[in-house]
């Protein structure tokens, strides 16, 4: 088209270059199509116009004038527009239009990864009203919201973001709305204190319009830009006139500008990505404009994204504006601080006064998340599906709650809708197996055999799915079925290069329970590698196993193996210890398990095998992984103290009677233990950590000596205060068996009270039939 131009050109008229800036989605032309120009009147001189609306990406031309003065009549319009291309006008009028869904597929291609995540593209809204629009982006698990208002100056326009605000994100709201911007726009404008600035909006528009109309571009001198009233929903106009009369900017926007005078700066920084800096600008512009609200939202929304700061951010963000005002911002500071009730309640509200559905759905699930009994719960979720019907969080969080309730019917019309919510086969296979595993955790087997066959219509051979059917087919009471399915489950993701841990050890335990072929149960168990997460289980498997086929040394190997495990998860920071404090609570489960696993094996190995070293390996790291394990503590001071070798240091040379001297020990003091009137009026409420440590002393001093009857009772205060009333309960019966009638009067009164709690607490947990059986042991004086 320009080389078509270039030589219809007359002599000595220069047709410009293409231009390097472009309104156009990257690797789209700007226009497929020719603009068709005509002759007009304007102002009393000839004129070129566009003889009908033309499109450029996401915009649309709808009127574009240019006059003509240099000309005086009679004029010769035999030639029409092109007699009349070497003329250069002056720009009398341009209108254009935007159109927000063709926005949106631009949109979403530039912000590719912006909110982090995966890198997918996102799910753009825009939804303009007169003076600017609202945007909306949405990743899986993320969300940004910002409002953006036009203010024109000049021939060019200011964008200006307000209330950005947004869940799930690394980086604070504004400066990523401002980065977000200026992605969009790209070089054809630039950011200056915290605004958006395009120049000159005529000439971005014609430079790609008349050329391809084979008309020079004009002069665009005395030119301003002002908004009008789209035509249609969904559009924006903008108009540019000359001489025409400056914009009246609405009060919102001149409240925007005055705030880019206070902290554009920090803006500039913070969509850069430098938060010291940011935060320092804008505290120097709260200085000089005290409790501005907007100013401490940005503050504590910078606090929130660094991390570590919940109690600063809250205390900044409040002293402009009441938290359950700020929206989801204050929500998540309230959450930060474990204010759970208070978060709960400003989920709520921001989701209630949230314009964008998406962002609003997501705070009704945050809402859900912290609610404090179900039916707030259930209404929470409910508000959010009726915002956004196809938001994956809120119905997987419904279906959750209906499978703890057990309604099936209702877990299986939302499970419907989860699934035809996914594109593609392979998103679909996924969230039919996520519904079966759920179901399958809960106990319904039977329901989940139904959704993990629906997955494997959308992937006969996804390894996943088939190995979710067995354990299904298993606990549906299907074993034979089910030991065909994790055999072929381990074959299917062997054939595509993946070492199946799960279904392996799935086969194994099958292989013991349905075919009793223990040395095939421990050759599939022994093929699981170290670094895999079931492998402690395995190597616990497959001692057991070697011991029943009688197999004592493979047993003792596989035992160590299971110790060599434990400690490179450990090391290697795979296995987090229950106790830490950045562990989640599934890390923390898979600790405590990993104690129980060398815990059993433990005391497995010293009971059949006699090896109490590595016995003794593994209840220290049973305690590394779960500190709170008292039984594997204990167990670990037993051996310690049974491991200490009795040493003869007398001199062969020396006397008898000297040697019994030497080794006789000296008399150390007792440790000191206040009476029982003197530590009560010390102390008369002991804390649970001084009772704990008061027990394990008790307990040794007692072992030491058993008929010490003032001892046995001072632990069995201790273990009534700590509330363990079945520790309690056995140390009292075997005190009534071993001990006279004097021990009786005072062991009687305290079985009672033990026995009538203990009924009380079965009652309350839905157990009568214990509760009857220690009722009957209590009234019984024996």
């Amino acid at each position: 088209m320009q080389a078509r131009a270039r030589r219809e050109a007359p002599r000595g008229v220069r047709v410009p270059s293409p231009p390097r800036r472009t309104l156009s989605p990257p690797g789209e032309r700007p226009a497929t199509d020719r603009p068709e120009l005509r002759l007009a009147l304007a102002r009393g001189a000839l004129a070129i116009e566009l003889e009908a609306p033309f499109e450029i990406g996401p915009l649309r031309v709808e009127e574009a004038t240019v006059a003509l003065p240099v000309l005086r009549f009679p004029v010769d319009l035999s030639g029409g527009v092109s007699r009349f291309r070497h003329q250069r006008g002056e720009l009398d009028r341009l209108v254009v239009a935007l159109h927000a869904a063709r926005l949106e597929k631009l949109a979403s291609q530039r912000w590719r990864g912006l909110l982090g995540g995966d890198g997918a593209t996102p799910e753009v809204t825009i939804a303009p009203f007169l003076g600017g629009a609202v945007f909306g982006i949405d990743a899986p698990g993320r969300a940004l919201a910002f409002d953006v208002h036009v203010a024109p100056f000049d021939a060019g326009v200011r964008l200006l973001v307000d209330r950005a605000r947004g869940l799930g994100l690394s980086a604070p709201p504004h400066g990523l709305a401002l980065r977000a911007l200026s992605s969009l726009v790209g070089d054809v404008g630039r950011v200056e204190s915290g605004v958006l600035r395009i120049d000159d909006v005529a000439g971005l528009v014609l430079r790609q319009l008349l050329p391809l109309g084979g008309a020079r571009l004009p002069s665009m001198r005395g030119l301003r830009a002002m908004l009008g009233a789209p035509p249609d929903p969904g559009w924006a106009l903008l108009r540019v006139e000359r001489d025409a009369a400056p914009a009246v900017l609405e009060p919102q926007t001149l409240r925007l500008l005055e705030l880019a005078e206070l902290v554009g700066e920090a803006d500039d920084a913070a969509g850069t990505g430098d938060l010291e800096r940011a935060r320092a600008g804008y505290f120097a512009g709260l200085e000089r404009a005290p409790r501005h609200p907007e100013i401490g939202r940005r503050i504590a929304a910078l606090d929130l994204a660094v991390g570590g700061r919940p109690e600063a951010a809250l205390a900044t963000l409040v002293e402009a504006t009441p938290a359950l005002d700020a929206g989801v911002l204050g929500a998540q500071l309230l959450a930060a601080i474990g204010d759970e009730g208070g978060a709960h309640a400003a989920f709520a509200r921001a989701g209630a006064e949230e314009p964008w559905s998406r962002l609003a759905a997501l705070a009704w699930v945050e809402a859900a998340r912290r609610a404090p009994d179900r039916a707030s719960r259930a209404h929470a979720l409910d508000e959010a599906l009726a915002r956004a019907p196809l938001l994956e969080e809120a119905r997987w969080e419904r279906i959750e709650a209906r499978i703890a309730l057990g309604d099936l019917d209702q877990v299986r019309a939302d499970a419907e809708l989860f699934e035809a919510g996914r594109r593609g086969s392979v998103a679909r296979r996924a969230a039919a197996s996520r519904v079966g595993l759920a179901l399958l955790g809960a106990g319904y087997a039977v329901e989940a055999i139904r959704w993990f066959e629906r997955a494997l219509r959308h992937a006969p051979d996804d390894a996943e799915a088939v190995l979710g059917l067995a354990r299904s087919l298993r606990d549906a009471g299907k074993p034979r079925r089910a030991l065909d399915l994790f055999a072929r489950a381990v074959s299917l993701a062997e054939r595509r290069r993946e070492v199946p841990s799960a279904a392996l050890l799935e086969l194994a335990k099958e292989l013991v329970a349905t075919a009793q072929d223990r040395p095939a149960a421990i050759a599939r168990a022994a093929a699981i590698p170290r670094e895999a997460p079931e492998a402690p289980e395995a190597r616990a498997l497959e001692a057991r196993w070697r011991l029943e086929l009688g197999d004592r040394s493979g047993a003792a190997i596989a035992a160590a193996r299971v110790a060599d495990v434990l400690e490179l998860a450990i090391e290697a920071g795979r296995l987090t210890p229950e106790t830490a404090s950045e562990a989640h609570a599934p890390e923390r489960a898979r600790a405590v398990q990993a104690a129980s696993i060398a815990r059993e094996v433990a005391a497995l190995i010293e009971a059949e095998l006699g090896v109490p070293d590595l016995a003794r390996r593994l209840f220290a790291l049973a305690v590394r992984a779960a500190p709170r394990d008292r039984r594997a503590a204990t167990e670990l001071r037993r051996l310690a103290r049974e491991a200490v070798p009795s040493v003869d240091l007398a001199p062969a040379f020396a006397e008898p009677a000297v040697i019994a001297q030497r080794l006789e020990p000296e008399p150390m003091p007792p440790p000191f233990e206040p009476e029982i009137g003197v530590a009560l009026e010390a102390d008369p409420t002991p804390s649970p950590e001084e009772d704990e440590a008061l027990v394990d002393r008790l307990t040794d001093k007692l072992r030491a000596d058993p008929s010490d009857q003032a001892t046995a009772m001072r632990l069995a205060g201790a273990l009534e205060r700590l509330g363990r009333d079945m520790e309690l309960l056995a140390l009292v019966s075997a005190r009534l068996e071993e001990g006279g009638e004097e021990a009786r009067e005072e062991l009687v009164p305290v079985r009672r009270a033990c026995l009538e709690r203990l009924a009380a607490e079965a009652r309350r947990s839905g157990r009568p039939d214990e509760a009857a059986l220690y009722e009957s042991l209590a009234s019984d004086p024996g």
